[in-house]
């Protein structure tokens, strides 16, 4: 055998072809290029993209109804609605705490197990929320159905990911699950006002019961709309768990959204000195997990880390831009409901059912934007379509700040309700595909958890901090009026600056669906890093270099 030959030998062996249509992310990590998945029926994309819309309904209609619903508990249980509000959130605090840990644990165990075993704990907790008779023992399993339900969204987002592969269905079903939102909250409020009306012990109850019926089609949907075994098989050793990042992340996230929570419950708000302490607690406990999670992704041991460091810096940490694009938007977002119940209940003097019908309004226009943006999100470039979306956004709470309670609601309010929900429903709905389209395979439930959990923190913090804002100014001036504007102002603020950082990190961005291909094309060069081919993270071209060099080598010996 002469030396060019052993050459070729090596070359087919060791030098696998690189295939083209495996994703950079993918490609980084070594996964194989995996056969053509067929492009899906018609009727099988309406179905699966059916069941996220469902899913992510659930939790939103579950949120509304039971808020409205707050104070025809309080009267049942003879405390006041501050107390009550506990079984809102402990299911919230639940839902945002538990979102990260089980987007891992899906990754490594099996989506399709967490997904419908979630979906299972959302159903049975709902049937015990609407039973059990005691008010501590309502606010506990109102937490374990937030819990079930923070295991079923990143699965069926990681679902979603490896089910659909072929463009446009994979970014229209994706649009598809942040449009439950809208629709949740408009039939939350119908739902949670019809039955705050009834006037009958406990008639609040009801709301359990439907919400676990409804729970019941995607549970059997998803059963068989979704393909592979239950569990995870890709091994015959089952992967560690990360139990430490777990706890750290878990821990913060509880602790902050305490922190907010409580800031609007207590009555001295962040005065109280607790509220601030487990603040900075909190933010201390992230920061030991983003190290930690350095430290485990450096080390490359047996235990892989709850999520990635890289996870937000790769890519030009474009992940990273879209979490900030949604924290803000979603800031901005809350804030401005927090403002407009305060402006009409506080200031206007309206009952909590007319404030809820004031509201209504933007809650059904959610639901045409909705629709828009699964259309033009595979058609437009998606910074054009956040930034142009939440400065409408903007302008909603511009209005209600420079406008006198006196005029008419026509005038002012239902302007300002048509103008909000394009930046909540455009980036909710385009941060998904870009969220999924920026992570590896491995991680794409985490990716969607990382998501879930930064708009979900955003909101709280925009609640929060308009609470801050209106009781502060409101103290200073003496004007409740004068505080609510003052929110408002930092709402639309909060709402602008997405468009800063999507001019900062996401401005060459093209078509949301080829994000992650655009990253591949940008980043190919001669010695673009295949780790595939040895291992050790070389160079193509140094790799290919060493390996006719020793092979020539041998050839020669021979």
């Amino acid at each position: 055998m002469t030396g060019h030959d052993c050459a070729d030998s090596v070359d087919a062996v060791a030098v696998p072809a690189l295939d083209p249509h495996l994703s950079q992310r993918d490609a980084e990590q070594g996964v194989e290029p995996s056969p053509d998945v067929p492009r899906p029926s018609t009727l099988r994309v309406v179905t699966l993209a059916g069941v996220m819309l469902l899913t992510y309904f659930l939790g939103t209609v579950s949120n509304q109804a039971v808020t409205l619903a707050i104070p025809v508990m309080a009267r049942d249980y003879g405390t006041s609605e501050l107390e009550v509000q506990w079984v809102v959130s402990a299911y919230g605090l639940a839902y945002g705490c538990g979102l990260l840990f089980c987007g891992r644990v899906a990754d490594l165990y099996g989506r399709k197990f967490c997904y419908l075993g979630g979906l299972v704990v959302f159903l049975i907790f709902n049937i015990l929320s609407a039973v059990v008779k005691p008010q501590v023992g309502l606010f506990v399993m109102r937490a374990f159905a937030g819990l079930g339900l923070a295991l079923a969204c990143p699965a069926g987002f990681g679902l979603i990911g490896e089910t659909i592969t072929h463009e446009p269905e994979r970014s229209i079903v994706f649009a598809a699950f942040g449009l439950g939102g809208p629709i949740g909250a408009s039939s939350g409020t119908i739902l949670g006002g019809g039955v705050a009306g009834i006037n009958q012990y406990r008639a609040w109850s009801y709301l359990f019961y439907i919400l676990a019926a409804l729970t019941l089609i995607p549970l059997i949907v998803g059963w068989f709309a979704f393909p592979g075994a239950l569990f995870h098989t890709g091994g015959s050793v089952a992967p560690r768990l990360d139990w430490l990042g777990g706890f750290l992340v878990t821990a913060a996230i509880s602790l902050f959204m305490f922190s907010m929570v409580q800031s609007g419950i207590v009555s001295t708000g962040w005065r109280t000195p607790y509220v601030p302490a487990l603040l900075i607690v909190s933010i201390i406990l992230f920061v030991l997990f983003l190290c930690w999670e350095r430290y485990l992704e450096r080390r490359n041991g047996s235990i892989p880390p709850a999520a990635k460091f890289s996870l937000f810096t790769r890519n030009r940490y474009r992940f990273t831009f879209v979490l900030l694009a949604s924290f803000f938007a979603f800031m901005g977002a809350a804030g401005w409901v927090y403002c407009a119940t305060i402006f009409y209940q506080n200031v206007k003097g309206d009952s909590a059912l007319m404030n809820a019908v004031h509201l209504l309004p933007c809650n059904l226009l959610g639901i045409v934007a909705g629709f828009i943006v699964m259309y033009l999100s595979t058609r437009v470039r998606a910074p054009i379509l956040i930034m142009g979306s939440t400065i409408i956004t903007g302008v909603s709470s511009v209005i209600y700040a420079v406008a006198s309670p006196d005029v008419s609601y026509w005038a002012t309010g239902f302007v300002a309700q048509l103008l909000l929900p394009w930046g909540i429903d455009f980036t909710m709905c385009i941060g998904n595909v870009l969220a999924a389209n920026l992570v590896r395979e491995d991680e794409r439930s985490v990716g969607g958890a990382v998501f879930q959990t930064s708009y979900t923190i955003g909101g709280s913090l925009g609640t929060a901090l308009s609470s801050l804002v209106i009781s502060e100014r409101t103290n200073v001036t003496g004007s409740i009026l004068s505080g609510t504007r003052s929110a408002f102002w930092m709402n639309a603020a909060a709402t602008w600056f997405v468009s800063v950082i999507v001019l900062i990190g996401l401005r060459r961005l093209g078509i949301a669906k080829d994000a992650g291909r655009e990253e591949h094309e940008e980043d190919v060069s001669p010695d673009v890093v295949h780790p595939s081919l040895d291992g050790k993270g070389e160079p193509e071209s140094v790799v290919l270099a060493n390996a006719e060099s020793a092979a020539g080598t041998r050839g020669d010996n021979l």
